[in-house]
């Protein structure tokens, strides 16, 4: 696991599109171009994207299960 948690709420510089955003803005456009197969995008098979996406998965915590936290909210 990566010593650095990243948040969906961290600024990230984008090299491609040349901005500074949110990691949750890059994430989603990168996904979005990729599931809707949006070949104009930009970010439609991002190098930057898929490194950025593959960093913040394996920055997650492993022990969150989410199973647990939808059990405890039905109760």
């Amino acid at each position: 696991m990566n010593a650095e948690v990243m948040s969906l709420m961290d600024t990230y510089h984008c090299p491609v599109k040349r901005c500074t955003m949110l990691l949750e803005t890059c994430l989603d456009d990168y996904v979005n171009a990729a599931a809707y197969e949006n070949r104009r995008s930009i970010c439609f098979g991002c190098r930057e994207g898929r490194k950025t996406r593959e960093r913040f998965a394996s920055s997650a915590n492993p022990s969150f299960n989410i199973l647990f936290y939808l059990r405890e909210a039905e109760r």
